[in-house]
Order: C-alpha cells, then sequence, then structure tokens
C-alpha cells in the first residue's frame, strides 16, 4: 500500500522502519529517497525532525542493527515512546486545546442563543396556519419561512419573514416583522406582508401598521384600506377596500401591473409546479387580472389569456408561449 507521507506524524516515522534505518544508519539510497520525500512534502518536516531526534535520542546507533537487536529496539522505543510522546505532544496539542475551549465556549453560548428560536416553513400548495405564544395568528402562504424566539416572544415580539404571511395580531407591547427587505411594525392589527425577491408590499387589514423600506428613510402609517409597496422611491400609497378584497388567504391571487415571472412564480407555488419557461423578453411584461387557487387549468388561462399566450403542462412543467 502506498504510503500517505503527505499526512505523516511523528508515529507514522517511528513506525517506518525505512525511516529508523536512515536516521540510525543512513546510506546514500536512504539519503536520496528521505530527500525526496522532504521536497514533496516539505509540511512533514516538523514531524521528521521530531522523530528523527528522538531515535537519536534513544542512542539506537550503539546497537546492532540485526533483526534481534531491532526488535529489542523497537520495545525500547514503544517503552519510552510514552512520556517522550506525553510532553512532545502536549506542546503541539495545547494551542489545539486551547481553542477547542474557545469552540465549546463559542458554541455554547449560540445554542444558548437561538435554543428558543422557532422556525415555520411551508412547501409549494402548502398554507400553514401558525399560533404564536402570544395569541396572535399567522397564516403562511406557499413556499414562506418564519422565525420567532418562543420564549421571549410574549415580551419582545420580533418575527423575520421570507416569502408571503398574513397576521391577525393580538393588542400589547410593539409586534414587528422583519424582512430582508424592510420592517413593519404594529400593536394590534391584521395586516399583509409580501417580501420576495427585490418587491416587498404591504397591506393594512385594520388598526395600524408602520412599514419602512430598507432603502428609504422615511416611515409610512397605513390605516384599513392602505397598502404600499418598495416598487416606487415615493412613499405613495394605494387604497382597497378591505371587506371587498379576497386575497390568498381565500384563494384569490390579484395582480395591477405586475411582472408577469412574479404572477407565475406564485402560480409555481400555489400548484407545486416543477418548473416553467416563458419567451424571452416577456419576463417583465405587466400583467392585471388574477388566478384562483382551485383549478390549475383555469388559472393558467387567467394569466396568458389577457397576454395573449398559451400555457401548457407537460411532466408538471409550464411552458408558456405566444399565440400564432
Amino acid at each position: 500500500m502506498k504510503k500517505d507521507y503527505n499526512n505523516y506524524q511523528m508515529q507514522d516515522f517511528l513506525d517506518d522502519s525505512s525511516f529508523r534505518s536512515w536516521v540510525l544508519d543512513p546510506n546514500p539510497e536512504l539519503d536520496a529517497f528521505w530527500s525526496g520525500i522532504l521536497q514533496e512534502h516539505p509540511q512533514i518536516l516538523q514531524e521528521l525532525n521530531l522523530a528523527s531526534g528522538f531515535l537519536k535520542e534513544l542512542r539506537f546507533k550503539d546497537l546492532n542493527p540485526g533483526p534481534a537487536a531491532q526488535n529489542r529496539l523497537w520495545e525500547k522505543i514503544q517503552a519510552e515512546i510514552p512520556a517522550k510522546r506525553e510532553n512532545s505532544m502536549l506542546r503541539k496539542i495545547l494551542p489545539w486545546v486551547a481553542a477547542a475551549a474557545c469552540m465549546a465556549v463559542l458554541l455554547w453560548v449560540n445554542l444558548k442563543t437561538n435554543e428558543s428560536w422557532t422556525t415555520e416553513t411551508t412547501q409549494f400548495a402548502q398554507i400553514k396556519e401558525v399560533s404564536l405564544p402570544d395569541g396572535s395568528q399567522v397564516k403562511l402562504n406557499a413556499g414562506s419561512e418564519l422565525n420567532f424566539q418562543a420564549s421571549k416572544f410574549k415580551s419582545d415580539r420580533i418575527l423575520t419573514l421570507k416569502g408571503e404571511a398574513f397576521f391577525n395580531v393580538q393588542k400589547g407591547e410593539s409586534f414587528v416583522v422583519k424582512t430582508d427587505l424592510g420592517e413593519v411594525k404594529v400593536l394590534g392589527t391584521s395586516f399583509n406582508v409580501y417580501a420576495r425577491g427585490d418587491f416587498m408590499e404591504v397591506s393594512c387589514f385594520t388598526g395600524k401598521v408602520s412599514v419602512k423600506f430598507n432603502k428609504s428613510n422615511t416611515e409610512t402609517i397605513l390605516t384599513p384600506g392602505q397598502k404600499i409597496s418598495n416598487a416606487s422611491n415615493s412613499s405613495s400609497t394605494e387604497n382597497f377596500v378591505p371587506g371587498e378584497s379576497k386575497i390568498w388567504t381565500e384563494g384569490f391571487f390579484y395582480y395591477s401591473d405586475a411582472p408577469l415571472i412574479r404572477v407565475i412564480e406564485e402560480l409555481q407555488r400555489q400548484y407545486a409546479i416543477s418548473s416553467f419557461e416563458i419567451p424571452s423578453g416577456l419576463e417583465n411584461k405587466s400583467y392585471k387580472g388574477f388566478f384562483r387557487k382551485n383549478n390549475l387549468e383555469e388559472a393558467i388561462e387567467s394569466i396568458c389569456l389577457p397576454l395573449q399566450l398559451k400555457g401548457q403542462i407537460i411532466d408538471k412543467k409550464l411552458y408558456i408561449k405566444k399565440v400564432e
């Protein structure tokens, strides 16, 4: 078996008869061999010197190099290795022991810090209802992730969201939803947060909602029937009628001037479509309309017909084409 000189340690050198012969009774052939090994693996020089020094310290040169003598010699090595190796190895591993101790402390701190974090996720075509420790309710849309620290939540109501969720918040201390694109603060209200890719939109259904996008220093207060997105750099809001507007929680997905790619991605999440193809140049084509989550073919038609497109599912993949 080819020896792994690249990872040779002191014990490996001492076990190597060729190395012992080279140290105790060198000759040109062994010199050439071990010089070549060192040139090819210079990183083993320190271990090699330790092993060489150890052998010389045992005064191997005074012993008969025959087989019987070699056995006696090796028995002597084995008898003396523990004490020598202990000191040598202790010096060598001390920094690693210290590093390991530091890592253990950091790991312990990290575990203590994160022990009470709860993560709720949804797969494609899945919607999940989550009850928070303060009694607030969250409906998590497909392909989304929600994180919160359960043990501290009643006194520190902070969550992180990736995706989309509808919140019905119990009254109490400040309730904060953080996303990669901005932050939403409320006291007691119901609202929807959509944060996917580079687009974030917040809609207020009851109470008041404070919204601040990462790219803006402006804080906007939404009242019921108002929504705002980061699509423009302004702080202008849009109006809707909460009691009459059906949203994803009821299986309706409405869009007003939304890029086609965003609509198709939502369709993919709701119907667990494996992948899709859109003709080049149409990804950002504006779409205004809606689709429902009750029939895939109807949903595809609802999206494609207004844009003079045609969609077809083949092996769970959606192909969008222009109508000839």
